[in-house]
């Protein structure tokens, strides 16, 4: 099993080194290829578009960019089929990803494109807002009465928050914190966030029911500055009630 591993491990190195060994031959005064392959990653760092193709439309994600070969060339101060082998051979290597248009070429470099891992934090906030959605739904499908929902959401904020509770014990090397409902070393953002996210899920859930039922919108539309007053007087209260619903 070690052998394995340690010729996995040697496998990724090795092909980092042909990379590195690929990149750094320099030529004359041109870009060499590791100054080229920089240049293709500050494009996708900025989803770079050459001017004479702003007007069409591209639909990028991070890490992705248009270029022709023509600006390549003139811009490296490379041979045209030069820039298309280098190109060709990036791909080879897994380092790019290219879409091959008409008139132009989409580059995607693979490293940029990845998504973030959502912290632990974040992914308990989601979930939180997620139930917190499915109990309202009950309620408002009149699956589930008021007051049974009010407890639901009212258990839920109370898993979410000991769950964040664990979370924060474990970055705090251990320490014990104390449940977030109640407990005084709690940074207040995080309780706020809880308490924002069940007000808006709440808010929401409200509204739509509103709108639902009345067929003159006038009521709905009033109900707006009272929401919008709703949300100052929490951010003005959330200094105060560390911690507190």
């Amino acid at each position: 099993m070690k052998n394995q591993k340690h010729r996995t491990s040697s496998g990724k190195m090795s092909e980092r080194l042909s990379l590195l060994e690929f990149l750094k031959e320099r030529s004359g005064i041109r870009l060499s290829k590791l100054e080229a392959y920089l240049d293709l990653v500050d494009k996708a760092s900025v989803q770079y578009i050459p001017k004479d193709l702003c007007k069409q439309e591209f639909s990028l994600s991070n890490g992705q960019f248009v270029i022709t070969i023509t600006e390549l060339a003139g811009c490296w101060h490379w041979h045209r089929a030069t820039v298309r082998t280098f190109i060709e051979q990036l791909e080879k290597m897994n380092q790019i990803s290219v879409t091959r248009l008409t008139k132009s070429q989409v580059i995607t470099i693979p490293v940029l494109s990845e998504t973030p891992a959502a912290s632990p934090f974040d992914a308990a906030l989601e979930e939180f807002r997620l139930n917190m959605r499915t109990a309202l739904d009950g309620w408002r499908s009149g699956k589930m009465s008021a007051s049974a929902c009010a407890s639901e959401c009212e258990q839920l904020y109370e898993d979410a928050t000991e769950e964040v509770a664990i979370i924060l014990q474990k970055a705090d090397n251990g320490n014990s914190i104390g449940k977030v409902p109640c407990g005084s070393n709690i940074p207040e953002s995080v309780g706020h966030a809880f308490c924002m996210t069940a007000l808006a899920s709440v808010c929401e859930a409200t509204f739509h029911q509103v709108l639902g039922q009345e067929t003159d919108n006038a009521l709905a539309t009033s109900l707006l500055p009272s929401f919008t007053k709703i949300w100052e007087e929490t951010g003005s209260r959330s200094s105060s009630d560390k911690g507190n619903i």
